[in-house]
Parts: C-alpha cells; sequence; structure tokens
C-alpha cells in the first residue's frame, strides 16, 4: 500500500542545506582496482567468478571467493570499476545484497563505478524497492549521493520511469540537493512519466515549474502536448472496475494516471491562462507551438483543456497560416476536426486561411497522403482508400466552391492532387480486394459443395419403402436441416457478392461506398455459412452418437461452441472495422415502422456522413445522440413516436432542413429549433402548449423558404403562436435588410394554425424589395 505523501516546500534558502546533508564527493572514497591493479591471473580466479555469482545470486559461491580475499567486496572487478555490490543490485538480486550489507560499511556504499555512480544509483535504476530500503536502512544519507552527470536517484528512477521507486524516494529523500543543483525543471520533466501524482505534489508546492523551462526551452506543457494517450478526461471508476481493480492490483491503473494527467494539465494551464495574452502565446510558440505538436499528435483532450479557457486560440496560425484545422485535416485526427463544426458560421473564415507561399487552401492538404501511421489505422488498402475519400469529401462541403477547382502554384487542383498522390493507393486496394475476394470464393464455394452434398445423403440414412429419412422425428434431424438450407443459400450468396467485386470497375467512387460495403456483406454470409456448416457437422455427430456416450456428446458440443465463438470474435474484430468504416459512408437511415425500437443506439460517432434519418412510428421514447450527426443531418423524421420532450441541443443541427414530427401526442413543450430550418410539421400535437421564444434563431442567408405546421394543436397557448408569428416576420425582416445590399429572388415564410373552422389559417408573409419573386420549392404537404 502506498505511504501518505509528505508535505513539502520547495522553496528555500541555499544556507538551509547543511554540511550533514551532503554525502561524500566523488573522490572522496576510493578503492582498489583490481582489473588494473591486480594480476591477470588474479583476475580470472577471483573477479570473474565472484562476477558470475553476484549477477545469478549465488551467495555460497561469492562468500568462498570472499574468504579467500576479505576485502574484495569493496574492490572493482570489473573494467567500469563495479563492485559486486553495483553487479548485484543491477542483477536485482536482492537475497544476495542483503548478505553482501551485512559485512560492509556505510561508507562502502558511497563507491563509486567509472561513470560516478554509485549502487544505490544501480537501485534506483533497476526500480527494486526493496534492495534500495535495504541499502537506506544501511546508510540513511545514500539516497542523496548523486550519480554520473550529477543526477540524484530518484532523478535516476524518474529518468526509467520506475515509478515505485520514484514514489519511494519521494516520501524518504530530501529534494534541497535537487533545486541547488538547479536540476528540479528537468527532474520535474522527467517525473512526469514516471509517476504523476509526484508530479502534481511538486507542481503544487512550487507552482513556478508551470513556466519553468529546460535546457532545451521546453516545458512541461510542450511534454504533455507530445502524449496524446496520457490523458484522460475527469470520470471516476465505475464500481465494477473499483472492484476489478481491489482484486487485480493496477488493473486499471493506467486510466488513474490519466485522470491525474488530465488534472496536472489543468492546473500548470490554470496558471498560464492568467498572464496576458502576448505572454500566453510566446509560451505556447517556444521553442515550438504545443498547440500544434497536440494538434499532430491528436491530443485532443490537451486541446480541450486549453481551448475552454481561451477559446481564440482556434483562431492562430501557424508559418504557412495555417489553423489547427488545417493541421488535424493533414494528419488525419477526426477528433480535432470536427470541432470546426461547432464553429457555425464561422468556421467558414477559417475554410478561407491559404498557404501564402503554395497558393494552397485546406482542401489541398487533405487531398495529399497521410503519414504511414495514420494511413494504417484501418486494415487494408481498400478501406484506406475509403477512408481517404471520406476525409477528402468532408473537406469539400465546408470550402467555398471557388477552392474546390481552385490551382495551387503549380496549377493543380485539389482533385488533381489527390489522383496523383493516391494512384498507387487505388492500385493496392484493387489488388486487395481482389485477392480478399478470390480466397473468400473459394471457401464459399467449398462449403457450398460440402452443404449441397449433405441435403442428399442424410446422417441415418433413408428407408427404403417410403425414401423418407430414419431420423426424420429426431429434433437433431430438423435442426440439421434448417441450418444446411441457411448454410447452402448464404454460400452462394457469398460466392455472388464476391464475384460482383471481382467484376467490379475499381473507380475511385467505388472504394468509397460499394465495394465497402459488398465486402462487408460478403464476409457476413460467408461467416453464416461457416457457422451453419458447424451447426450441422455438430448434429450429425449427435445424430448417429452412441447413445449411452455423455462424455462425447459434451465434447461434440464445446468444441462445436469455441468454433462459433472464434468465428463471433473474427466477425467482432475484422467484419466490425469493415462495418464502422461503412458506417462512416451512410447518408440515408430508414428505421421507419420499427415498432419495438424504444431507444436509439448511443454508439453512433462513425456515421460522419448521415443526411436522412428516419425514425417514425416506433416506440422510441428519447433520442439523445442527435449531436453526432451536427454536421450532415438535413432531414428528421420523428413522426409518430412516444417522446415526451426533443432535446434541447437540437438547435446546434446548423444543417438541419426538415424536420417532421407528425402526430407525437405526447410533446408538451418545442425547443428552440435549428436555425437553417426550411420546413417543420407538427401536426396532431394534442397536448402542445408552449413553444421556446424564439422559436429559432433566424440567420440572414441568400434564401429563406420556411413553412411551419401547427395544424390541429387545440392546446396550443395563444403566446407560443404569438411566438410563431413573429419569428416569420422576424425572418422576412431580416431577408428585406440584406436585401438591400444584395440582389436575392425572394422570401417567403409560411405558417398554419388551427383555426376556429378546425384547421388551417395560413400566414403568407410574402415581401418583395423591387426584385422579382418566384414561387417556393415546398415539400409536399
Amino acid at each position: 500500500m502506498r505511504h501518505q505523501h509528505k508535505d513539502i516546500s520547495l522553496v528555500i534558502d541555499q544556507t538551509e542545506l547543511q554540511d550533514h546533508d551532503v554525502p561524500p564527493s566523488d573522490n572522496a572514497i576510493k578503492h582498489p582496482n583490481l582489473v588494473d591493479d591486480g594480476s591477470r591471473s588474479g583476475y580470472l580466479d577471483l573477479c570473474v567468478p565472484l562476477c558470475q555469482a553476484a549477477m545469478k545470486g549465488d551467495w555460497e559461491s561469492a562468500r568462498t571467493i570472499i574468504n579467500r580475499r576479505p576485502e574484495i567486496f569493496r574492490e572493482a572487478i570489473t573494467f567500469q570499476w563495479e563492485t559486486p555490490l553495483h553487479i548485484a543490485v543491477a542483477s536485482k538480486q536482492t537475497h544476495f545484497v542483503e548478505k553482501l550489507l551485512e559485512i560492509t560499511d556505510e561508507t562502502d556504499l558511497y563507491l563509486r563505478d567509472k561513470d560516478g555512480n554509485t549502487a544505490f544509483s544501480f537501485a534506483a535504476a533497476s526500480g527494486v524497492v526493496e534492495i534500495a530500503r535495504l541499502m537506506a536502512d544501511k546508510n540513511k544519507r545514500i539516497s542523496l549521493a548523486v550519480g554520473a552527470e550529477d543526477l540524484t536517484p530518484i532523478h535516476i528512477a524518474a529518468l526509467f520511469a520506475r515509478r515505485d521507486m520514484v514514489v519511494y524516494l519521494f516520501e524518504t529523500t530530501n529534494l534541497r540537493p535537487l533545486i541547488l543543483s538547479g536540476q528540479l525543471i528537468n527532474f520535474f520533466l522527467a517525473v512526469i512519466s514516471a509517476d504523476i501524482f509526484v508530479a502534481l505534489q511538486l507542481l503544487k508546492a512550487n507552482i513556478s515549474l508551470a513556466a519553468a523551462r529546460n535546457s532545451k526551452g521546453e516545458t512541461a506543457l510542450h511534454l504533455m502536448a507530445r502524449k496524446p494517450s496520457a490523458i484522460s478526461r475527469e470520470k471516476q471508476l465505475n464500481q465494477f472496475q473499483r472492484l476489478a481493480n481491489s482484486i487485480f492490483k493496477g488493473l486499471f491503473g493506467g486510466a488513474k494516471l490519466q485522470i491525474l494527467a488530465h488534472r496536472l494539465v489543468e492546473d500548470i494551464w490554470k496558471s498560464i491562462a492568467q498572464r496576458p495574452e502576448e505572454e500566453i502565446w510566446d509560451f505556447i510558440n517556444s521553442p515550438r507551438n504545443l498547440l500544434f505538436d497536440a494538434v499532430e499528435s491528436g491530443n485532443i483532450e490537451f486541446l480541450d483543456i486549453l481551448l475552454r479557457s481561451c477559446p481564440d486560440l482556434l483562431w492562430k496560425v501557424d508559418g504557412k497560416n495555417q489553423s489547427i484545422f488545417h493541421v488535424a485535416a493533414l494528419h488525419r485526427h477526426a477528433s480535432i476536426f470536427n470541432i470546426i463544426y461547432e464553429l457555425g458560421a464561422r468556421k467558414d473564415l477559417i475554410a478561407f486561411y491559404k498557404d501564402p507561399l503554395q497558393n494552397e487552401n485546406i482542401l489541398h492538404l487533405v487531398a495529399r497522403l497521410p503519414s504511414p501511421d495514420r494511413l494504417q489505422m484501418v486494415p487494408g488498402a481498400a478501406l484506406q482508400m475509403q477512408r481517404e475519400l471520406l476525409w477528402f469529401e468532408a473537406v469539400k462541403e465546408i470550402v467555398p466552391h471557388t477552392y474546390i477547382k481552385a490551382g495551387n502554384v503549380k496549377g493543380e487542383t485539389p482533385h488533381d492532387i489527390f489522383i496523383k498522390e493516391h494512384e498507387n493507393l487505388r492500385k493496392e486496394g484493387e489488388k486487395w480486394m481482389k485477392e480478399t475476394a478470390t480466397a473468400c470464393i473459394l471457401v464459399a464455394a467449398l462449403i457450398a459443395t460440402v452443404l449441397f452434398t449433405a441435403a442428399f445423403t442424410v446422417p441415418g440414412g433413408i428407408k427404403e419403402s417410403t425414401g423418407l429419412p430414419n431420423l426424420a422425428e429426431n429434433e437433431w434431424f430438423d435442426t440439421f436441416t434448417k441450418w444446411d438450407i441457411i448454410g447452402l443459400f448464404t454460400s452462394v450468396d457469398s460466392v455472388v457478392i464476391f464475384l460482383s467485386i471481382l467484376t467490379s470497375r475499381y473507380a475511385e467512387d467505388d472504394f468509397r461506398k460499394a465495394l465497402p460495403a459488398k465486402l462487408v456483406f460478403g464476409l457476413t454470409t460467408l461467416f453464416v455459412s461457416i457457422i451453419a456448416m458447424v451447426v450441422c457437422f455438430t448434429a450429425t455427430m449427435i445424430l448417429i452418437r452412441d447413445h449411452t456416450s455423455t462424455g462425447r456428446l459434451v465434447l461434440i458440443c464445446v468444441l462445436a461452441a469455441l468454433s462459433i465463438l472464434f468465428l463471433l470474435y473474427c466477425i467482432l474484430g475484422f467484419g466490425g472495422t469493415l462495418l464502422s468504416q461503412s458506417l462512416k459512408a451512410l447518408e440515408d437511415l430508414i428505421l421507419s415502422g420499427f415498432s419495438k425500437l424504444k431507444s436509439f443506439p448511443t454508439d453512433t460517432g462513425n456515421m460522419k456522413h448521415l443526411r436522412i434519418l428516419l425514425v417514425d412510428g416506433t416506440a422510441l421514447e428519447e433520442i439523445q445522440m442527435i449531436l453526432h450527426f451536427k454536421e450532415s443531418l438535413q432531414h428528421l423524421c420523428l413522426s409518430g413516436n412516444s417522446m415526451i420532450n426533443l432535446p434541447a441541443n437540437i438547435k446546434q443541427l446548423n444543417h438541419l432542413k426538415w424536420l417532421d414530427l407528425k402526430f407525437c401526442e405526447n410533446l408538451i413543450e418545442l425547443p428552440t429549433l435549428p436555425p437553417n430550418l426550411e420546413y417543420l410539421d407538427a401536426h396532431g400535437y394534442h397536448k402542445l402548449e408552449r413553444v421556446m421564444d424564439p422559436l429559432a434563431v433566424a440567420l440572414i442567408t441568400e434564401q429563406i423558404c420556411s413553412t411551419f405546421i401547427f395544424t390541429n394543436c387545440t392546446n396550443l397557448e395563444e403566446d407560443a403562436r404569438n411566438t410563431n408569428t413573429s419569428y416569420a416576420e422576424r425572418t422576412c425582416q431580416l431577408h428585406a435588410f440584406k436585401c438591400y445590399d444584395m440582389v436575392f429572388s425572394h422570401s417567403l415564410s409560411l405558417l398554419k394554425f388551427p383555426s376556429i373552422s378546425e384547421f388551417a389559417r395560413a400566414y403568407a408573409l410574402i415581401l418583395h424589395s423591387g426584385f422579382r419573386t418566384t414561387s417556393g420549392n415546398f415539400p409536399p404537404e
């Protein structure tokens, strides 16, 4: 169990370090060197055997040699001037060290090798706390003895990332020599990799470490910016994780360290963020821009901490006039690039940034191949090509239309660069697809042949008089028949699908949707046919088994279950990756009429291109994953569901144009709607009473065609009707204001409310500003 960490104070005066705290210097303790001073025969007879004994922990052999030469344990026995204690400590031979310490004096522990390291320095590097404790019990001040390059043992332990050793030495060692030697900042940076908790304690004791720089000019934040796997959001372990961690020590230790690292970055940044803006930017930008280092490594948690308190950092650019979004796109870090969708209309300003030297915009950057480590995040050249196409299409959606065909200084458009850079990847993808399809066809054809033959050679044979199977009454025969049919047809389907892959044209666009989808369906049917074949074989073995052999039955079932589990593991592994990549390309998702669907899956983060989502006629009670589609969703149908309320963050769906909420009879209140919504159908809201004011945040856009239908909403309050009307008027006024500066064709807002005649009274607010008015293209009612 970890001891309670001590409270330390690092702001001291040099006079506080007394002479008794200083261990002997390098030259204070000298020792004979048998390698240099002794004869060759003495070296071979004594030094070599003792060295081997120390490495193996053979104390009996070592004691025999020591009895022959009593002073040899304090003499150098290697060419590096290492004593037997050095060798035993480095070899982690605890028992040998314990026995050796029994015959040594405390001053013997200061003996150093040729580099100036004591045996305790070796103990710190080895990480064996028990050895360090034995040596500290022998000499209380040995933990202060510096080694090579004047490094203290705790500093050495930190450099070797020996976490337990760092904790032990931190609790038992005086750190003042680190301060006086000017090594504190170096130790602080080293201990971050060894034990974050100790780093937090150091920072708490001396907040100046937050901005301190080492000899290379780097700070702790520069170090943490390049460690994306070290930081995790603040979250507590659940009950299962706490229980598992108590049974299996350290099982979730990595997660705890990530949480502590998150806290460390927050504490450091809190100190830096209080400075003037110019000082903050100088701190970030020197010696390397830590903001762009974090983007290049994909350190989204680090960026989240910085941007929460300083959102203006989003607009900073590097020497090539590239923002963090340009760098994120270049290195394919989707989690960072997706922040751009939270900027709303301001993202258009960032999309305008260009490299002044190469005259390249962000689409030129994403058209180039990423580094191999980023490209290989997905398996197979074909899926890598699909991922590249999805990136190119995603960035194309946010850049101005003029940038799509804009040339750089060489006259190359983004598409020209994409074709040139990805030609080899396309060829590799074609080769990979054909090889995979060929191998799968052979397997599927073999399975189809086996199952087809099994259908006519049924287990147990057939009756000659009737031609019916002898075991037709057995329930396992019915299992055999069903799975034989399933396996035969799925294997045939698999053959057909993979044949279509072989005959594809392998154009760029095929890699985006068609080929990955065929591969997913082909592998799915192939895996099902394999499972069916295993079940058929198992049923056959059970049908023809010796009924008295229960053990054989159990063995057959266990082996079959293991085979199926292994297949499922393969499906969830490679097949899951394929499905994930296919979901990224999914644009339309139709779940209409799934009457038993009560909740929408929460893990929908891969559907980055979903445009149409239809979940009408279901038992859906809530839909909380709406923000997962905020950068793409345009058409959302939730009619006929049992939802009590809509999520408040629906207003962040900036691209949503069509929202269908007909017959959602349990809805009482309507939240603020997306700003670009053109069509809302709320017919049949029998319980609807209130709408948010404003109904939507009106934007000044080139074309405003909005139809809001509230027919048969009998409980709608008068204030709610006024809110809707005022929104329509304000929309038209905003458009009128802009019409004075720019020529737009028309503006139309249409609202329908329940009238006295029980149906609809329309308010058509049509504004003419001296320009020709055309009719709006409304969707059918």
